[in-house]
């Protein structure tokens, strides 16, 4: 793969420099032993005038740049199907994290089915659920200022998880609304609380604690991988980033990240992050 790419580089400063130009067919033939074609292009370039080579080799360059921003596309949306039929094949098998678990199933009004379903199932069949989103903010002095638009994007700060390979869903991507879905039976503000001291070492839930939650609102979601009913919550962490502890199976990491970065990753790199999370971010803006 290093030769193909130093023969590349090659053959577009032969292009750009005429004085080399004459040296285009050797450098073809080169490319083409290393691709194991050399039998046919010896025969092809053989009858090309320098001219022809020329332009031979700029398709064959802007063929190339063209490839590389399809394959760095596929990685950045996600899209992998070796990624997606390996984690089909464990939702199926029931190997997922807490594929067992009882969760809390709904109705598309947001009512409670009598029993729950287990967790597998609904992500195998895409069944309405409940589930917590919680936007962590992050100021280095402690201070979040709640309701406070004087502020630009570049100074308001959130912590972002980066989700571990082993998640059922959405697994590797980037969460600016961290949170789990909620079991059968458990109140969602618990489930909150819960979350994010598992997942990271936040404990709102102690009167002593200097970390705060509050529940914003209930909003649906839905697309073809996920449907449910979510409880959108604020936590204002006032403590430092090498203080968090992210739970290994979940969490490989915490990113403290500003609004403004977030922005603009998700519009470069949209496929890296979690679709109904951003969409609970767009929320909480809207509302603040």
């Amino acid at each position: 793969a290093l030769s193909l790419i130093l023969v590349l580089v090659a053959l577009l400063l032969l292009c750009c420099c005429a004085p080399l130009r004459p040296l285009l067919p050797s450098s073809l033939f080169l490319f083409a032993s290393l691709t194991g074609t050399d039998k046919d292009c010896t025969r092809i370039v053989a009858t090309m005038g320098t001219n022809e080579i020329i332009s031979v080799a700029r398709d064959l360059l802007l063929f190339v740049a063209t490839a590389a921003i399809a394959v760095r596309f596929s990685k950045s949306s996600g899209s992998s199907p070796t990624v997606a039929a390996d984690l089909q094949q464990r939702l199926e098998a029931g190997t997922t994290l807490d594929a067992s678990e009882i969760v809390c199933t709904v109705t598309e009004s947001n009512v409670p089915t009598p029993t729950g379903h287990p967790r597998k199932e609904v992500r195998l069949n895409n069944l309405w659920h409940r589930a917590t989103y919680i936007i962590v903010r992050h100021e280095e002095d402690g201070r979040v200022n709640d309701g406070d638009d004087s502020h630009d994007d570049a100074s308001i700060h959130f912590l972002v998880q980066r989700r571990s390979k082993l998640k059922d869903y959405c697994p590797r991507k980037l969460d600016p609304a961290p949170g789990g879905v909620v079991s059968f039976g458990e109140e969602c503000i618990e489930n909150a609380k819960r979350e994010i001291e598992e997942e990271m070492g936040i404990d709102v839930t102690n009167p002593a604690s200097p970390h705060v939650i509050r529940k914003i609102f209930t909003f649906p979601y839905e697309d073809k991988r996920v449907r449910c009913w979510g409880d959108l919550f604020e936590v204002q962490y006032k403590g430092r980033l090498e203080d968090i502890r992210c739970q290994q199976e979940e969490v490989d990491e915490v990113l403290r990240m500003s609004l403004a970065d977030i922005k603009k990753s998700v519009g470069n790199n949209g496929g890296d992050w979690m679709p109904d999370g951003v969409h609970a971010l767009k929320l909480y803006l809207q509302h603040r």
